[in-house]
């Protein structure tokens, strides 16, 4: 009789969730001055990142808050009243890398932020590098 061999097995480990530090990437942080940490915002659609489940971030060049960047997974429902939101508000839309980013023209507004969407996540972040840093360096993209 012949011995039969199993295959072995490896688990895939999981991703980490990212967390305020690790979403902009340690190039970032080796040629920038300041500090990061979560922030609760209630009182803008800036909000909904947390109240769905995900993380909003807020960048400190000293007491104050020089910018923002976030991310959360979003349901259909949710991202169709999110986009119609943008539109109406004077985002552009345009089709990149998958998904839909939503910006103003930087010359109307160039800190009014921007936001992604791509296979049930949302991203958003004060400055375009942000976003590009954070969608390209996602975790299973």
């Amino acid at each position: 009789m012949t011995p039969s061999v199993s295959p072995t097995v490896t688990a895939t480990p999981a991703a980490a969730t990212p967390t305020c530090e690790t979403l902009l990437g340690p190039e970032h942080w080796a040629t920038t001055e300041g500090h990061v940490r979560q922030v609760t915002v209630t009182t803008s659609p800036l909000g909904l990142f947390e109240e769905y489940g995900g993380t909003l971030c807020a960048w400190f060049a000293g007491d104050e808050i020089d910018s923002y960047y976030g991310f959360s997974a979003i349901s259909e429902a949710d991202q169709a009243a999110q986009e119609a939101r943008l539109t109406s508000e004077g985002y552009t839309a345009t089709s990149v890398d998958g998904g839909t980013r939503y910006a103003f023209d930087p010359a109307q507004n160039a800190t009014a932020g921007q936001y992604f969407f791509r296979d049930g996540m949302w991203w958003t972040a004060t400055w375009e590098k942000s976003l590009d840093t954070i969608i390209t360096s996602w975790p299973g993209r």
